[in-house]
């Protein structure tokens, strides 16, 4: 019996750190180009980790029942249930977090400061998108479909509702000195440079984010506005997926803190 208590023990031992290392493994072999994100986020996170989950918890019951049944006094085995049992439930918080967020948020993928004229990708990030089967880049008109019996709306009304601070950023500096600020701020946040024209104040670049390796467009707008002063629009839209969870407007948020000071 006391094998097989044992065996129990780092079974669930096993399992606990499965369930703590297995988000970071669907998300770093998708960031790496191990498996594609349907498979990394679908299956590996949203399917199979909570089966992980009861695994790990149902084996940590088990050992500690046996280690109080047993061998009491030893708190190794004890400690080992404890972890097996906390390890999914840890996990389960924070599953429930990100749908939380998810909820708290629209489920909407592309963010501008111009709702009425936004900037429009240029054929260089446009090649790419198309090429990969992006998510439409069209914005004016955009209608995000509804669910239940809910009728469809418009991305602008949500994103308006969701994000009202996401707006046109004007900075008393010259259309050269903004463009520079632009180039360095994109530069400090670790985006891909795609393209820069100086000349018709327009900025490219692609961020690919840590986790499963998602990658979300970026232009940047440069108008005068005044005798020294420029209005600068950004865009940020996703290639893949429904919703961005908020990432898109935090994107521009941060962008914006740098361009601003």
């Amino acid at each position: 019996m006391l094998k097989f208590r044992t065996a129990v023990l780092a079974l669930a031992l096993v399992a606990a750190i499965i369930v703590v290392v297995w988000p970071g493994l669907a998300g770093l072999g998708s960031r790496f180009g191990f498996w594609d994100f349907g498979f990394g986020l679908g299956t590996m996170t949203r399917e199979w980790w909570p089966v992980i989950w009861y695994v790990s918890g149902g084996l940590g019951l088990l050992a500690l029942i046996l280690s109080l049944v047993l061998n009491p006094r030893k708190l190794a085995g004890l400690a080992v249930a404890v972890i097996a049992i906390g390890a999914p439930i840890a996990a389960k918080m924070q599953y429930d977090n990100v749908r939380a967020t998810a909820q708290a948020v629209p489920a909407i993928h592309d963010i501008t400061t111009d709702m009425q004229d936004p900037p429009m990708f240029t054929d260089a990030i446009m090649a790419i998108r198309n090429a990969s089967g992006s998510n439409p880049a069209d914005y004016v008109g955009k209608l995000k479909p509804g669910r239940d019996g809910e009728p469809d709306r418009l991305v602008s009304d949500l994103q308006a509702e969701a994000y009202p601070d996401i707006v046109p950023i004007r900075i008393d500096v010259t259309p050269a000195e903004a463009h520079e600020r632009t180039v360095q701020a994109v530069q400090s946040l670790g985006w891909a440079l795609v393209s820069d024209d100086p000349g018709t104040g327009i900025v490219e670049a692609t961020d690919t984010t840590f986790w499963y390796g998602f990658k979300d467009d970026v232009i940047i707008r440069i108008r005068s506005n005044g005798a020294t002063g420029s209005v600068v629009d950004i865009r940020s839209l996703s290639r893949v997926g429904g919703s961005d969870l908020g990432k898109n407007a935090s994107r521009i948020r941060e962008f914006r803190s740098l361009i601003i000071d």
